[in-house]
């Protein structure tokens, strides 16, 4: 079967290969075609009133105001029976390129013909004689072959005689050596992205068999597809059909081929690396199948954790909101019996009020730092001085709920570098976690320790802990462990999340060790920058936590 699929795939490439040749030649010769007659429309368009009037001026503009695109026009000529000498006035030229002058200056264009206007009047004499309306010579200009093309003007339908003609000449060496190159090098560079089997090849063969032009030699001229070209450079559809059309100077053929090599042999070639192909997009359609469907499920599980999110916000919201405002409105009423009733309705609502600006500043924080507007501030920072900072902001909420916090400073002088700020809202939010999760256990401890490579300081505490399935899950955005749980504590899944990135930004990790009902321990581990080996002064006092932390 798989020999059979080759083999298939042989013809395939057969079919590509000649399916290209054809194409490419066959809108390299529509390309040729119109550009050999574009001259001929340009002339057609021009005032035919105004050449018999030998009205230079207006010729000129109309010569000047053809469509952009010709590269193949030299000068065109102009002469009329009307002219200043009758029918001796001598054949003019105009140059064919871009002028940037007013229209009234471009009659003084017209020259005198040159060394082809015998050519010329050869030409017109035999036109003339033949009642021609379209014409075709040759000359020979400074050793180089020119083509020259003109259109007559008769005075009646019977074409008696001609009273003046518009003509052009093509320098048929710049064809070839200049514009050929150029026109077809685009042709080649397409089939040359499209397939890479061989390159393509393109030439043209006079009719006396000589090769005028190609792409790249060959040792051989094997060609697939041939196309004939007509050196007439005007169009034959202008010709009248009661008129006698004109002869071809010469008949090009172009043709196109791969060289040396047959379609055949190509078409085997090419097997191998069919073969390995087909075997990369299996794997790849494989892989991209299996990465299209984990990206799907990645996305249902973040539209589902946003919409726990804002479920869990707006839960956590409306109860300190609810509160403060029952609460605010008894006081504003006057509904209160003693001043102790007050004092603790104003403690309720300084505690709900808190707890909402922690939800807000969590949401906020989170927002910050996962849109990379976190502080690239970096600074020396004493690890010791860190967590004291961090024990004393919550002294009032360790007292009020009766934690003893058991602190263990490292025994040297420990310095991080890092923001300050960003750190000490890291290490709050693993205390603020040890708070909520500690169920019954009113115990937390940080210890500072150091190894050889890093710095590590760590939270514990003997709560409800985190089963082990959900270790690697507890640092993304949104994910609580216990969300749903009626008894669970308030939060909205953006703890962690703000620590992992906290830490990520500052070239650490967060270390987790935790089960079910026994407790969990969170360390934050940072690269050490500097690490001094001699004991604190006050190592005592530093040793010692806040008394308000012993609080049992």
């Amino acid at each position: 079967m798989q020999y059979q699929s080759l083999k298939r795939l042989e013809g395939t490439s057969a079919a590509i290969l000649v399916a290209l040749s054809r194409q490419t030649i066959d809108g390299l010769a529509h390309a040729l075609e119109k550009d050999f007659e574009r001259a001929s429309f340009d002339i057609d368009r021009v005032d035919h009133a105004a050449i018999d009037r030998f009205d230079l001026a207006t010729v000129a503009a109309g010569l000047r105001a053809r469509a952009p695109g010709d590269q193949l026009t030299e000068v065109f000529y102009l002469w009329s029976e009307n002219g200043p000498r009758g029918r001796d006035t001598a054949v003019v030229q105009f140059p064919a390129g871009p002028f940037a002058m007013s229209e009234d200056d471009l009659a003084s264009e017209f020259t005198a013909a040159g060394a082809e206007a015998e050519a010329i009047k050869r030409l017109v004499d035999t036109m003339a004689a033949g009642g021609q309306q379209w014409g075709i010579g040759s000359a020979e200009l400074n050793g180089r072959p020119q083509a020259l093309v003109v259109h007559a003007l008769f005075h009646s339908p019977g074409r008696e005689r001609m009273t003046s003609f518009i003509g052009y000449r093509v320098d048929l060496y710049r064809l070839r050596t200049e514009y050929l190159p150029g026109i077809v090098a685009p042709y080649l560079d397409a089939a040359r992205n499209d397939v890479s089997l061989a390159p393509l090849r393109v030439w043209l063969v006079g009719q006396n068999g000589r090769v005028l032009f190609e792409s790249r030699a060959a040792a051989s001229a094997q060609f697939l597809e041939e196309r004939e070209l007509p050196l007439l450079f005007h169009n034959p559809r202008l010709v009248a059909p009661v008129m006698r059309p004109a002869t071809a100077l010469d008949t090009w053929r172009l043709r196109v081929g791969y060289g040396d090599q047959t379609v055949s042999d190509l078409a085997r070639r090419s097997t191998d690396g069919h073969r390995l192909l087909l075997f990369t997009l299996v794997l790849a359609l494989a892989a991209s199948v299996v990465f299209t469907i984990r990206m799907a499920m990645a996305e249902l599980h973040v539209a589902d954790l946003k919409s726990r999110f804002i479920a869990n916000v707006s839960h956590e919201l409306k109860t300190p909101l609810s509160l403060i405002s029952l609460f605010a409105e008894t006081l504003r009423l006057g509904r209160v019996r003693s001043v102790e009733q007050a004092h603790e309705y104003y403690e309720i609502l300084h505690n709900e009020a808190g707890r909402l600006t922690g939800l807000i500043n969590g949401i906020l924080d989170f927002s910050r730092l996962e849109s990379g507007l976190g502080s690239d501030r970096r600074e020396r920072i004493d690890v010791d001085a860190l967590v004291r900072r961090v024990v004393t902001r919550f002294e009032l909420e360790f007292a009020r709920q009766g934690f003893t916090v058991d602190v263990q400073p490292a025994p040297v002088l420990l310095w991080v570098s890092g923001d300050p700020e960003a750190l000490e809202l890291a290490l709050a939010n693993l205390v603020s976690n040890a708070i909520k999760y500690s169920g019954d256990s009113r115990h937390i401890g940080l210890r500072i320790a150091r190894d050889d490579y890093t710095v590590r300081v760590s939270v514990s505490d003997r709560g409800i802990g985190v089963p082990r399935k959900f270790h690697a899950r507890i640092f993304e955005a949104f994910f609580r462990v216990h969300a749903g749980h009626t008894d669970a504590p308030p939060g909205c899944g953006l703890g962690l999340a703000i620590v992992g990135q906290v830490m990520r930004a500052h070239g650490g990790r967060v270390e987790v060790q935790s089960e079910e009902g026994r407790g969990s321990v969170f360390t934050l581990v940072f690269p050490m920058t500097e690490a001094r080996a001699y004991v604190h002064a006050d190592s005592g006092d530093r040793r010692r936590a806040p008394d308000v932390a012993r609080t049992a």
